[in-house]
């Protein structure tokens, strides 16, 4: 055979060789999911032994969240072609202790599942594993507390059993190893039935209106139970296996649940998945490759109603309607992060600052931990600083030297561990990073706050009396519902509270007063305010502090005050808005308040920018009045006046998210910050309790609180919030 023949088909022969493997590696890597023999119409054979191939298997690849059906394509993780790539490039060190490979994963439905339930079946794979699946899942377990397995070739007991099925520990035990661990996930409930109703078309069986199906069904949740009820009442403890009449017998409930807390090893929660996986991974005693998965959402479903706001009202509803699911959620929620604290010196702490998980990326590869609330990212070869980078490009956040930032990234840090804290101490309350997360306490303190000083007394005649014209309070109520609260605004880098405060009550007052609710000019306050009071040694300080009382003498000494637009806030400001940098006011009182700022510019100053031809015609401040400090006189004077003047101590609101606030400790003689009283609510508990809370708002941005808002503990009072409620008079028109 001539020379060249010999080369061709060595050369083909190569290309054959090569193409096989490369097929061979592919098939190798991929997940099989393998529908068994048919038995007539109703049983399929479902024991699985990772590694088998029969005809028409299905390959899965790395699942991405809220994928519904697996895909018959491999699916990859940006650049990794497969496991092996994954291993490689993430060489998590190897646990101490045996890595668990038998478990049982209550698939719940519509709460987040199926991204788990991929991440378990690859682990199947990898460690060729028995897997068993119940019999028609999607009909008989949701309609019948008994499950039936069917028996293949592969006897018990198995290794792992994952899917949509309804907990029932003796028979799952008897078909499982005995170690088995047992895992499920949760999500909170009121994300679960609107997820629910548009999945499983709740609305249109249901006849409910199509621009807000979610709001007409939590209009009387009752009406529909005699339909679909497994699916939009309690469905999650439900699947669980608490049986459906513990509903309204808070005692038998919560005893249940207390239960399955010590018969299930980990229950993930959907809103903090990364925790719970992680969490998850330290019990198994599996490594990092094992619960890497791909974040992108490929299935992701829009509807009118799934961000929407609901109404209070239709909350309490859906609250009675699936009391059983919100006191499961709640349970091992708080479980989950009383783990999280109790396991950050084990897992979560050296793993983030030692840099450990920034070194395990490999390219297009996403793993974020989120801690606290907290995203940590690991992509590429990029630093565990990245998350921090997104915070100062998201705040315009930018240091002067290296060495500031460095100092400033060290503090971050410390606020992310010191949020975890929080979040695990006060269950009511959620803390999460914002734009204040590179300041210390004490920075925030001398930033942000006003110099501490305990609450003046002020003369009795002064105080307001109820004369009981309001007998009986309802049990919610809030300005903002009545037209008479301006948007929220943002203080900045300033100790400008007591002037936001201020303004906010006058720009009530004069709305209540039958004119259009107007933005007022807080810088005017800010820079001409230097009122004084020698026997109680408070004083009206700029950017320093002050107090709504004194400041509603100096608009009625003024004569009047400008509109925003006129004479707009600045003080504070920074960024594209620009600052300003006016003089302290033309009396200030430096023994009062401190040294005055160290530079400043005459022209942005009071006596170049106020204008008092501008002042709005008729707004006049004729007096002030205090409130007595009991709350249900501030509750009745509120209802009857309008939002009011409030004071507090507000040290530990420097990461507050959400919730009723209610520390432990916090000092009522002490208050450093000003705001405004807009209204009252009731939280009830799920388990039962009742919480009155006061409607605060705040001057810190939309991005911080609730939209700028807060809650606070009503009737105790908290934080001294009751002690130096005020408000302006004004002349009446």
């Amino acid at each position: 055979m001539a020379p060249g023949r010999w080369v061709v088909l060595v050369l083909f022969g190569c290309l054959a060789v090569l193409s096989f493997l490369l097929q061979f590696r592919h098939t190798l890597y991929n997940w099989k999911l393998v529908p068994g023999r048919q038995a007539g119409n109703t049983t399929r054979s479902v024991s699985i032994r990772a590694g088998e191939t029969p005809r028409g298997h299905v390959k899965l690849g790395v699942n991405t969240t809220g994928t519904r059906h697996a895909e018959e394509q491999h699916v990859k993780v940006g650049g990794v072609k497969d496991i092996t790539d994954v291993s490689r490039t993430h060489p998590s060190s190897t646990p101490r202790c045996p890595a668990q490979k038998s478990f049982v994963f209550i698939k719940v439905h519509k709460a987040g599942s199926h991204n788990t339930a991929c991440i378990l079946q690859r682990f199947v794979w990898t460690n060729n594993l028995t897997i068993v699946l119940p019999q028609n899942p999607d009909t008989s377990v949701l309609r019948s507390p008994d499950l039936t397995y069917v028996k293949p070739p592969l006897y018990p007991p198995y290794d792992v059993m994952l899917h949509h099925l309804r907990y029932n520990r003796p028979q799952m035990s008897n078909l499982m190893q005995k170690n088995a661990f047992f895992i499920a996930i949760l999500r909170y409930p009121l994300s679960h039935l609107k997820s629910a109703i548009n999945y499983f078309h709740v609305d249109k069986r249901l006849g409910l209106r199509k621009e807000n199906p979610l709001e007409d069904f939590l209009t009387d949740p009752k009406h529909f139970l005699g339909t679909m009820a497994h699916k939009t009442r309690n469905w999650q403890a439900y699947m669980m296996g608490i049986p459906p009449w513990y509903s309204g017998n808070e005692k038998m409930a919560r005893a249940r649940i207390q239960e399955l807390g010590k018969e299930f090893d980990h229950v993930m929660i959907l809103e903090y998945y990364d925790e719970s996986l992680l969490l998850l991974k330290r019990k198994l005693c599996w490594k990092l490759k094992d619960i890497l998965y791909d974040r992108q959402v490929r299935n992701y479903r829009s509807y009118s109603y799934k961000n929407a706001e609901i109404p209070k009202k239709l909350r309490e509803n859906h609250h009675r309607s699936s009391d059983l699911d919100y006191m499961l959620y709640d349970y091992f929620n708080r479980t989950v992060w009383r783990e999280i604290v109790e396991g950050q010196s084990l897992t979560f702490s050296p793993l983030l600052r030692s840099g450990t998980m920034a070194k395990l990326g490999t390219t297009g590869l996403v793993f974020i931990a989120t801690l606290a609330g907290v995203l940590w990212c690991v992509h590429g070869q990029l630093e565990a600083g990245t998350l921090f980078s997104q915070w100062k490009h998201e705040h315009n956040r930018r240091y002067r030297t290296a060495d500031e930032e460095t100092a400033r990234f060290a503090t971050f840090q410390d606020n992310l561990l010191k949020i975890d804290k929080l979040n695990a101490e006060y269950s009511g309350t959620k803390f999460a990073i914002n734009q204040f997360a590179d300041l210390s306490e004490e920075e925030f303190r001398s930033k942000i706050l006003m110099r501490p000083r305990p609450p003046p007394q002020h003369p009795k005649e002064r105080y307001l009396r109820d004369d009981g014209e309001v007998k009986d309070l309802p049990e919610a109520y809030n300005w903002v519902d009545h037209g008479a609260v301006t948007p929220i605004k943002d203080q900045g880098s300033a100790g400008s509270c007591w002037a936001f405060s201020t303004i906010e009550n006058l720009e009530g007052q004069w709305f209540l007063t039958k004119h259009p609710l107007t933005n007022l000019s807080v810088e005017q306050v800010v820079d001409c305010d230097d009122n004084t009071d020698p026997k109680t040694g408070n004083a009206d300080c700029g950017v320093f502090g002050g107090w709504p009382y004194l400041a509603f003498q100096y608009i009625k000494r003024a004569g009047g005050i400008e509109k925003e637009e006129d004479y707009p806030y600045c003080s504070g400001l920074g960024g594209e808005k620009g600052t300003c940098f006016p003089c302290p006011a033309p009396a200030y009182n430096a023994s009062m308040c401190g040294p005055a700022v160290s530079y400043c510019n005459e022209t942005e100053s009071c006596g170049f920018r106020l204008n008092k031809s501008k002042f709005i015609p008729g707004l006049q401040v004729t007096d002030w009045a205090a409130i007595d400090t009991n709350e249900t006189t501030v509750a009745v004077q509120l209802m009857k006046i309008g939002p009011l003047s409030v004071a507090l101590n507000a040290v530990l609101l420097q990461f507050y998210h959400r919730g009723v606030f209610e520390p432990h400790h916090c000092d009522p003689k002490s208050l450093d910050h000003a705001v405004l009283l807009t209204g009252w609510g009731m939280e009830k508990t799920i388990f039962g309790e009742k919480k009155p809370y006061w409607i605060i708002k705040n001057s810190w941005g939309k991005k911080w609180g609730m939209d700028g808002y807060f809650f606070i503990k009503r009737g105790v009072g908290m934080c001294g919030i009751n002690t130096q409620v005020a408000t302006a008079i004004l002349q009446k028109t």
